[in-house]
């Protein structure tokens, strides 16, 4: 089913961003997901949600919704395994509160299927003011 998935900024793999202030809003975060299919469920369109959720498990933000077209495979062999590769290319309106541990959890057709950590670093003034 999910073969891969991970989080990117500027075409690069993160898990770890620092914030210039909180909140932080990153400049640049997208989602890439690679899924295996059979040929039946390729030829169905599916459901995939991404819920962004804070280190103390609340939800961040609103869940995100986006339909996996189905594939046009006019003549499907069994057997076949069909590979398709989702880019969510801007997680629109995800702004961090606080640093720490977040995690996006991925949904396809309601089954959670990922959890794909990202860690927000304090500022870099906030690490060296006295407390």
């Amino acid at each position: 089913m999910l073969e891969t998935a991970f989080l990117a900024s500027d075409e690069t793999r993160v898990r770890t961003l620092r914030a210039t202030e909180l909140p932080f809003r990153p400049p640049s975060l997208g989602l890439v997901l690679k899924f295996s299919l059979s040929a039946a469920e390729a030829c169905r369109p599916h459901l995939l949600a991404i819920r962004p959720m804070t280190p103390d498990g609340r939800l961040l933000a609103n869940e995100a919704t986006i339909v996996v077209p189905q594939e046009d495979i006019s003549r499907p062999s069994p057997g076949l395994v069909v590979r398709t590769t989702v880019v969510v290319g801007e997680l629109a309106d995800l702004t961090f509160d606080t640093p720490g541990l977040h995690a996006l959890v991925v949904f396809f057709d309601g089954a959670a299927v990922a959890s794909l950590p990202i860690e927000i670093l304090a500022p870099a003034e906030e690490l060296s003011s006295p407390p």
